[in-house]
């Protein structure tokens, strides 16, 4: 498979061009595809292999930024150091321990979770993913009418909480204490590499505008799959991302073969 795109081909060019490199990508919908549950969505080998292959390679850093909480994007993409996993849109990183809660967010976070619980424990099909900071209510599997009830009462409720922070993606509703988002986690990657790196971000979902709308001239966000986004590049689906991975990966090793001459 080749990336059928002349213009991202030539942009994914300049990227990997650049002295660094931070490629950065969502993991559901974007490294894996999207399943009825979050266990069955797991990361191909040939996306695997790739990733870790560019996080060993000369003044590349890879980070992959979910939704997920950390444990879970641990255990489901099975990637290790230095691929670094950043989890519940950047609250969470491997390479940082989460900040400890005030008494303050602790009794919020219990109320938040009780109400979500009460509110979809009508709602056959629905289900709440527990995170340190918050819940995810994910609806994939509710009768769509019923699902739309619940994402709608959830938006009009809890989310205009004071201190709790909506984050709705596909299927999904993230409801959290703390108002970090991709955006967020992608500039302080910037930032503690003490360079001025290029960013690539890969991403599907609505929870990765953040992301997109952070990145600069130079840098590349690639949308995968439909809906509206800032993004400036697209490619069709998941099923395109390990083509891209490894027109960037030989970029990258061409363009170091090319310098050591």
């Amino acid at each position: 498979m080749t990336i059928a795109s002349a213009d991202l081909r030539e942009r994914l060019t300049a990227v990997c061009a650049s002295p660094y490199l931070l490629l950065c990508s969502d993991y559901d919908g974007t490294l894996a595809p999207i399943a009825a549950s979050p266990d069955a969505a797991l990361l191909g080998a040939d996306s695997a292999t790739l990733l870790t292959a560019l996080a060993h390679s000369p003044n590349v850093r890879v980070a992959i930024i979910s939704g997920r909480p950390l444990h879970d994007l641990q255990r489901h993409s099975r990637l290790e150091p230095p691929v670094l996993l950043v989890g519940s849109h950047g609250a969470e990183s491997s390479r940082h321990a989460a900040a400890a809660l005030t008494d303050t967010q602790a009794s919020d976070l219990t109320r938040l979770r009780e109400h979500v619980a009460a509110m979809c424990a009508g709602v056959t099909g629905s289900w709440v993913e527990h995170k340190p900071l918050g819940v995810a209510i994910h609806v994939r599997q509710a009768d769509p009418r019923a699902a739309d009830a619940l994402l709608s009462a959830l938006q009009h409720g809890p989310a205009m909480w004071p201190g709790v922070y909506a984050t709705p993606g596909k299927a999904v509703m993230d409801l959290s204490i703390s108002a970090r988002n991709k955006g967020h986690a992608i500039e302080q990657l910037r930032s503690e590499w003490g360079t001025e790196p290029t960013v690539l971000y890969l991403g599907d979902d609505v929870t990765d505008e953040a992301a997109f709308r952070v990145l600069g001239p130079t840098d590349v966000g690639v949308k995968v799959g439909t809906g509206a986004s800032c993004a400036s590049h697209r490619v069709t689906s998941e099923a395109d991302v390990p083509a891209l991975l490894a027109f960037v990966h030989a970029c990258r090793v061409a363009g170091s073969v090319e310098s050591r001459r």
